[in-house]
């Protein structure tokens, strides 16, 4: 079809301000569920573009035909034999022809698992688009899902926040459908509530049209405005000084603003007294502004200018910057408050507090969690060898939670662990001790800081695994897309401290350990628990993009729960299946696993040497004999060492299986054949499950 004929179109889903966090993902179906739905109607745009802002959702059709493209339809009709005889088409080929509005000629044969058949190709009349996208929008809209949603009219549909309105268009033509009781129309609105209605000539016209509008739909516009904003708000700013660039706060912030502008603002100079880890939160968390700073001295020192983001264009700036200025000093002299009144007890001074916070599920008080707490770590302690004072070790627990009962931690939770490392340096703490604290909580996610030294990471590692296995056993679990605990969260972050620091733990040790200090274990809990991580480790192995899936599962079928060897078997399984030799290797090894299953062959039988026949018989026994020599000298065997031996095993292999019959007639020979063919097997059998090599991959 000629392009002149091709038309866009566009469709704005308009909504109250929809959370930040919903947004990307939201986009992402938008676009996955237009291109599954189109690509099922028969019609293909040239490009699918999706664009978000808080309050609007929007999908953009490029170049799509006046009509689409049915798919044909293939239709079974009589057998061969009996459509047709002496070459002549019989009264029932003619029937089944005519029946759906075709001729004889448009008969077609085709092969079948029952024989040859006649058959019709054929294809449904073209539909206008403007028709297929009436009935294809309000259903790719009600695809869309989000983490919570609301209800606000009589049909209960459901979304993230209530639609306003609904624009659709294709070229300058209105779409018309209908849902949650409203209709789409050619009007898009403003950056608020209360702006007048923005008529949109047409879908090519769409995006300009806002634009002119102070509305940037474009989250990666919008992103780039923001850049520029900050970049020119820094010129405003005294020399030396800079604007702190907070990568994930300029995320946050691009959708929570249509029309950016910066402002730049100053509080007053008093509350730079205030620990910089107070300030910043009131900046970051509670307003979203940006920090101003620079270093002297190698210090870093925090100004009190700050620069905010505004929605909307720069006009009445000095209300804007007052207003948020007046905003932040209510924030900081909350914080100032709370610092005030935390200080006037020490930190130590609130660890009885800690009875008056309940855990769920029947799991005592956060008094009871440090009294299991410690008694892990002291565990942890000798099992790992770390020889951290004792003493020392208990007072940092004992102090770890206690900034949860302050102000401070009350008015910005996001403190906690940061709240108690500032009180516990002003109480004369020990430093590595106040630093613990704040470190124990570490890491925040799944890719952030790890504790720097062992000492506040095992306080992590026993915290986590104890908040893990006791709500697991409690019946707090992570399944499905539920885990309102961050259970996931923790159980990844455990086995990324243990790895990091190369700690030879066993997880199962661990987890009866942890299980024995709860009243409600049980085998099936344990069992769960168990599988638990070992999909966070497959995951966490996935996720490092290093490792072949099926490589990941042939290591886990094997002692999965030793994490730092499942790391070193995996490394050097990767490693070695770069090898020339290692697709023949892997040949050979499956093919002599097969014989040994269709054989029923599950004996743990040393091969006889004085029975091996052949020079390839006695050839592979040697080198299965050297390959167990090796392994024994140490332990763990040093697994790179071990696949070089194996790879050298592949000539041996191959000549066996030439050579060789395995199945001998002769019982003797037979059964010392598959004995021997066993011993290959078992050399592998305590590193890595190779029968898993070249399986599908699985998502977990």
């Amino acid at each position: 079809m000629n392009s002149k004929n091709k038309k866009d179109s566009v469709l704005e889903i308009g909504c109250e301000e929809i959370p930040a966090a919903f947004l990307s993902d939201a986009s992402r179906q938008l676009l996955d569920e237009a291109q599954s739905e189109l690509l099922a109607a028969g019609l293909i745009p040239g490009e699918i573009i999706t664009y978000c802002s808080p309050r609007r959702l929007t999908l953009y059709l490029k170049d799509l035909p006046e009509t689409n493209t049915p798919a044909a339809e293939e239709i079974i009709g009589p057998p061969l034999s009996i459509g047709l005889k002496d070459n002549q088409y019989t009264i029932a080929a003619k029937s089944f022809a005519q029946r759906y509005g075709a001729t004889e000629n448009d008969l077609k044969v085709k092969e079948t698992p029952k024989g040859k058949y006649f058959y019709l190709s054929l294809r449904e009349k073209p539909r206008p688009t403007k028709k297929i996208l009436a009935t294809l929008y309000p259903q790719i809209i009600s695809r869309i899902t989000f983490p919570k949603t609301m209800v606000w009219e009589e049909t209960r549909f459901r979304f993230a926040r209530p639609i306003r309105w609904l624009l659709a268009l294709y070229d300058d033509q209105i779409i018309r459908f209908s849902l949650a009781q409203v209709t789409s129309g050619n009007c898009s609105r403003g950056l608020a509530p209360d702006y007048p209605s923005i008529k949109i000539p047409s879908a090519r016209q769409y995006l300009t049209t806002l634009k002119n509008h102070n509305i940037l739909v474009d989250p990666a516009e919008r992103l780039a405005a923001i850049r520029l904003g900050l970049k020119d708000a820094n010129r405003c700013l005294p020399e030396g000084w800079k604007i702190k660039i907070d990568e994930n706060l300029l995320n946050e912030i691009n959708y929570l603003v249509e029309c950016p502008s910066a402002v730049v603002g100053k509080f007053p100079e008093k509350y730079q007294q205030l620990p910089a880890e107070i300030i910043l939160a009131a900046l970051r968390t509670k307003q979203k502004f940006f920090a101003v700073e620079k270093n002297e001295d190698g210090r870093t020192i925090l100004s009190n200018f700050f620069v905010g983001i505004r929605n909307g264009p720069s006009l009445a700036q000095d209300n804007v910057r007052q207003g948020f200025e007046r905003v932040l000093t209510a924030r900081l002299e909350d914080g100032e408050f709370y610092f005030r009144q935390d200080r006037e007890t020490r930190l130590i001074d609130k660890i009885p507090r800690l009875k008056e916070i309940a855990l769920p599920a029947g799991l005592g008080t956060m008094a009871d969690h440090i009294q299991r707490l410690k008694e892990l770590a002291r565990w942890l302690n000798q099992e790992l060898s770390l020889q951290i004072n004792i003493d020392k070790l208990t007072r940092a627990i004992d102090l770890c939670k206690a900034d949860i009962v302050t102000g401070l931690v009350a008015e910005y939770p996001e403190l906690q662990g940061i709240a108690g490392k500032i009180y516990a340096r002003i109480d004369r703490e020990e430093p590595t001790l106040a630093l613990a604290i704040e470190q124990h909580y570490w890491p925040l996610t799944a890719t952030s800081r790890l504790p720097e030294t062992e000492f506040p990471a095992l306080i992590a590692l026993a915290d986590k695994t104890e908040t893990v296995v006791g709500y697991w056993l409690a019946g707090i679990k992570a399944t499905g897309s539920t885990d309102p605990y961050g259970l996931r969260r923790a159980g990844t972050a455990i086995l990324r401290i243990i790895l990091h620091y190369r700690w030879k733990l066993s997880l199962q040790n661990l987890l009866q350990f942890v299980a024995g200090q709860f009243t409600n274990q049980s085998s099936q809990n344990l069992a769960e628990l168990t599988e638990f991580f070992i999909n966070r480790l497959e995951q966490l192995f996935l996720n490092e993009n290093r490792y072949r899936p099926d490589t990941i599962r042939s290591v886990l079928k094997v002692r999965p729960l030793e994490v730092l060897d499942c790391q070193q078997r995996l490394l050097a399984l990767e490693e070695a299946r770069k090898s020339a030799e290692w697709e023949s290797i892997e040949t050979g090894f499956k093919r002599a696993n097969n014989i040994l299953r269709q054989a029923g062959y599950n004996k743990i039988t040393r091969p006889t040497p004085e029975l091996l026949e052949t020079s390839a018989e006695r050839e592979l026994y040697q080198a299965i004999q050297e390959i167990q020599n090796l392994s024994q000298k140490t332990s763990p065997p040093n697994y790179p060492d071990f696949w070089k031996s194996f790879l050298k095993c592949r000539p041996l292999i191959d000549k066996f299986f030439n050579d060789v019959l395995v199945m001998d007639k002769r019982e003797d020979i037979r059964q010392n054949r598959l004995a021997l063919l066993a011993s290959l097997i078992i050399l592998t059998e305590n590193i890595a499950d190779l029968t898993q090599l070249g399986a599908g991959d699985k998502k977990v």
